[in-house]
């Protein structure tokens, strides 16, 4: 997979569709609708934002923080192992992928052209060639 918004999907798809669902469901773990750029309560009461730095630690370390009201010791252990950290890369672009939030956190910003391609969203800035391609030379 070139897209790592497609390559995250993948992952997921075949690794954390049992417990976290994209459409918002509470499943056995958080939902990751709308959860990058999103603030969540640790168990602990601490507040915490979801960027790539949470992402990561969350699946190698998955008991490091706990969402209030979900389990410890759930997601499974070995995916440190599992996982490698550009593997944990396109998870993320995944995740920024389906949050309204992704253009407010910096981790997002480089897969913006795969980001707006999954969400049907026109780029930001169309390439200034392209423009003067569309001009109407007479012929």
């Amino acid at each position: 997979f070139g897209n790592p918004v497609l390559a995250g999907q993948a992952i997921y798809q075949g690794n954390c569709t049992a417990c976290h669902s994209v459409n918002g469901d509470r499943g056995t773990g958080p939902t990751w609708l709308n959860s990058v750029g999103s603030v969540h309560e640790m168990a602990s009461g601490e507040q915490v934002l979801v960027d790539y730095d949470y992402v990561l630690e969350s699946i190698w370390f998955p008991n490091n923080r706990i969402v209030a009201g979900f389990q410890a010791g759930i997601m499974p252990q070995n995916y440190r192992s599992v996982f490698s950290e550009p593997q944990i890369r396109q998870i993320f672009a995944y995740m920024c992928s389906l949050s309204d939030r992704w253009q407010e956190v910096e981790g997002c910003l480089e897969y913006a052209p795969q980001i707006q391609e999954a969400r049907g969203e026109a780029p930001a800035e169309a390439p200034a060639d392209a423009a003067a391609a569309l001009v109407d030379d007479g012929n």
